[in-house]
């Protein structure tokens, strides 16, 4: 399932015991009491006997994939399966704790489904993060169940033990995940074998047949000679002993044949040379993978990558603070691509630096590092994008929203909008301005007041929801489900092109959203204020769009409202998507008809968006951008019509972004990006946005 949840559940005894339980099938303890078991049938007579190793070996089967299943505690959208057991998340009432007999130390999680149904689970197999998350995803997707509070002061009482431990530690040590590559397929090689477990059983069962008829006939032979008749017992104990070599005979045939086989296709010269050609390189790449540091250790000396394993530590790369004096976040390079963001400790001269992969940094490390770089080099001056970047994300819940929503007064503390000077969160938002207005709210330019040593401020935008406030419960919580389905979409995009979210709560029956502060002007206050824009600079922004929305899209993303009012200019040429709200997955589906009606093609007006709906809008913003006119809905555009002096070329790209009929429009929008540059070529490889053109008023 898409939303199926895996949480890991179980020791490392517990792991290693599985190895011991695939090649018993049974606990070992039960091997005791075979014999009895076999000796209790024999007297039951021949046919009891003979039923009874089928029957073990059937117990044997259920308690092994039992066994396995159980290594694992899966969350849908409908149920939670530990084992064979299954319990519907919608029953699931409250979650509380069972205490050991001195009646302080809890042992036991209870998940209670009502109707006496109920599933224990033993803290002492969960790790805190997976208990965490277990009590994340009860909340997301089960609002109304009751947890106890002790529950959630213990959770708080971890997260605060382990800020006090690392606050008072001589050092800082942060896993550094610069091998990702080799942790995403360990872990998809995890998950994949995880699904095929249940023929764990049966392949050993094969593997093991040898061992079993080996125990058939030894353990089972004491009350052979009582049940059975002696000519019997020796026929049975015979052909069973041809059974065992046969059985032995075949596996080692095949094994035998399998690598004779492997060997005679390698030993071909054209076949090894392939095969070396195609391994090296890869090799070549696992070794660097496998040699790069796992360890960023930070101390009153420096900052230092080490490559841990096992007992040894060995040093990577390191800088001493007194030679860095400069921190600042490295943008990639075109060749290097967008996920190569970088963390650059200078100082001086070029030679004194540390590079930090930005990804390496899970976002809590980040918060980690920043505290770490404040607290050990005070002296280091950060810019502004790399404290945006290392500045803590807000991951809301819905519950907590709702909660949020219920918790306030039952009238809003103000009917109107913000005011300069009001603030917000208890003096951490301030508002400067309101620079905007819509149906269902507004947007304010506010101040950041940042909790840092020595405190600063950062400029930032808060969008602002209103939520309806004596109207049903249902409408209310069908409000903030749609607010928090647009901070969830933009909390998980990053991307220079698309306005980035900080922050998101819920004040005074409204929802707030705390985006980047976009210093620019949309490009249709840009055509109002300077008239349709010369082709060269549409084909400079229309390679914006292109990169913008295939990184959407590559997502699963449509943005259903691609207009030249979401989209931002700044002042440096660089362009800008801004609200989210009808911002829906691909997986969604069907759903409400939203967006301007210029913009929509006709299957979005049928509410069956795609992302080719979205090349749709896009060609229509190029529409605006040449003729200075919003086009006709649902048609397809014809820009010569309106201005004749654009290119055929640049015409029938557009003309093919609008075609009503989906098979006869671009596919993606890597097609357009390549029609657009090899149009881009007969002009100039270097076309650049003419800074008067693109210039924007503070």
């Amino acid at each position: 399932m898409a939303n199926e949840k895996i949480l890991v559940y179980g020791d490392r005894w517990s792991s290693a015991a599985l190895w011991v339980k695939a090649i018993f099938l049974l606990p070992p303890w039960l091997y005791l009491l075979v014999p009895l078991v076999g000796f209790v049938f024999g007297k039951c007579g021949p046919f009891v006997f003979q039923a009874g190793y089928p029957i073990i070996l059937i117990l044997g089967l259920l308690y092994f994939v039992d066994d396995v299943l159980r290594r694992k505690i899966k969350i849908d959208d409908n149920f939670i399966t530990l084992g064979f057991s299954r319990y519907k998340l919608a029953e699931l009432s409250s979650v509380g704790l069972i205490y050991s007999q001195n009646g302080i130390t809890p042992t036991t999680l209870l998940l209670y489904f009502g109707a006496g149904k109920k599933l224990d689970l033993n803290l002492g197999r969960l790790r805190y993060e997976e208990f965490e998350k277990l009590l994340n995803l009860i909340e997301n997707r089960v609002p109304h169940c009751t947890i106890d509070p002790v529950i959630t002061i213990l959770c708080k009482s971890k997260k605060l033990a382990r800020k006090a431990a690392l606050e008072e530690s001589d050092r800082t040590e942060i896993k550094y995940h610069s091998r990702r590559a080799i942790k995403d397929i360990s872990k998809t090689f995890t998950e994949t074998a995880e699904s095929w477990s249940r023929l764990g059983p049966s392949l050993t069962l094969l593997v093991a047949a040898p061992m079993w008829l080996t125990a058939i006939k030894t353990v089972y032979s004491i009350p052979l000679t009582s049940a059975l008749s002696p000519n019997t017992s020796i026929a049975l104990q015979e052909k069973l002993t041809e059974m065992m070599l046969a059985l032995e005979s075949a596996l080692g045939k095949g094994i035998a044949d399998s690598s004779s086989f492997l060997w005679n296709l390698v030993s071909n010269p054209v076949i090894a040379i392939c095969l070396a050609l195609c391994l090296i390189p890869i090799l070549y790449h696992f070794l660097r993978l496998l040699f790069k540091p796992n360890r960023l250790v930070m101390d009153a000396n420096g900052a230092h990558l080490n490559l841990q394993s096992g007992g040894l530590n060995i040093p990577i790369d390191s800088s001493n603070w007194s030679q860095i004096n400069r921190a600042l976040l490295v943008k990639p390079t075109l060749s290097a691509g967008p996920d190569h963001w970088s963390i650059r400790l200078s100082g001086e001269s070029n030679s004194n630096k540390l590079n930090l992969e930005l990804a390496a940094l899970t976002p809590d490390d980040r918060i980690r590092f920043s505290r770490a770089l404040e607290r050990w080099a005070p002296h280091c001056a950060a810019d502004t994008e790399l404290m945006e970047t290392l500045l803590p994300r807000q991951a809301n819940s819905y519950t907590e929203l709702w909660l949020q929503s219920l918790a306030a007064p039952p009238e809003r503390a103000s009917l109107e909008p913000l005011s300069a000077g009001r603030v917000l969160q208890d003096g951490k938002f301030e508002v400067l301005r309101r620079i905007g207005v819509g149906g269902q709210g507004a947007a304010y330019l506010c101040k950041q007041h940042l909790d840092t040593q020595p405190p600063s401020t950062l400029q930032v935008v808060l969008k602002e929801t209103i939520i309806p406030v004596f109207v049903e419960a249902e409408i209310r919580k069908q409000a903030l489900e749609r607010f928090e389905q647009e901070a969830r979409i933009l909390r998980d995009l990053n991307s220079e092109h698309i306005v980035r979210l900080l922050d998101y709560f819920v004040e005074d029956h409204r929802g707030y959203l705390v985006l980047e502060w976009v210093d620019g002007k949309s490009l249709r206050q840009l055509i109002e204020d300077r008239g349709a824009l010369a082709e060269e600079q549409v084909k400079q922004l229309c390679e914006q769009m292109c990169s913008m929305l295939e990184y959407l899209h590559a997502k699963s993303i449509i943005h259903r409202d691609f207009t030249p009012d979401n989209l931002i200019l700044q002042k440096d040429g660089k362009l800008k998507l801004i609200d989210f709200n009808v911002a829906q997955s691909e997986e969604e589906g069907s759903g409400v008809v939203v967006g301007k009606q210029a913009y929509m093609p006709a299957e979005q007006f049928r509410g069956k968006p795609t992302t080719q709906s979205d090349i749709y809008a896009m060609g229509a913003t190029l529409f605006f951008l040449l003729t200075g006119q919003d086009p006709e809905p649902i048609t397809q555009s014809l820009v010569r019509e309106t201005q004749p002096g654009v290119s055929e070329m640049m015409d029938r790209i557009i003309q093919k972004c609008t075609a009503l009929d989906t098979n006869e429009r671009f596919k993606s929008v890597e097609e357009v990006a390549s029609a657009m540059s090899s149009q881009v070529v007969t002009f100039s490889s270097t076309i650049k946005v003419e800074q008067e053109a693109i210039k924007v008023d503070a």
